[in-house]
């Protein structure tokens, strides 16, 4: 991987069986770092097309496949979100058991400013946008990016929602 002043860090060494490439695959989206052969190796290859032809010719597949995007990246949010560092496995674990896990769509408005919710909330992947209202206009807050997350604590007792996420 490559930090913001083009230091190349090196994430992990693949062995015999290991997988990679998978997630921007499923994700249809960039991949997140490069992957370089030491020494030799053989490697075998599925192109998006004939994942997604098999997908959809074999009953499960497609499920199989979201089913283990899906514990990939809570691996993945596991491993650098620091809200479960301080955590022993078996408690991370625990602890995300206790979240509930959505599909959201773009432009969905998961806690609106003025609204009274509660909640805990992670992103797992993708990116949702932090704004509050100023004279009338959205006001972009923050960017959050997997592995981020936020609290919402208004209740009917107490001072509303203080942004829309």
């Amino acid at each position: 991987n490559t930090d913001a002043l083009g230091r190349a860090t090196e994430l992990a060494r693949l062995h015999e069986g290991a997988l990679f490439g998978e997630m921007a695959l499923l994700q249809a989206a960039p991949r997140t770092a490069t992957v370089a052969v030491v020494g030799e190796a053989d490697l075998l290859e599925m192109g998006r097309d004939t994942l997604r032809a098999i997908a959809d010719e074999l009953d499960g597949v497609a499920v199989a496949l979201d089913r283990f995007a899906r514990d990939r990246l809570v691996k993945n949010l596991l491993a650098t979100s620091a809200m479960f560092r301080p955590f022993p496995r078996a408690q991370q674990m625990e602890l995300l058991q206790r979240f509930t896990s959505h599909d959201v769509d773009p432009e969905t408005v998961v806690v609106r400013e003025g609204d009274w919710t509660t909640g805990l909330y992670l992103v797992l992947s993708g990116e949702m946008q932090v704004s509050k209202l100023a004279d009338g206009v959205s006001v972009p807050l923050a960017l959050l990016r997997p592995g981020q997350g936020f609290v919402e604590m208004a209740r009917p007792e107490g001072p509303p929602g203080t942004a829309t996420v």
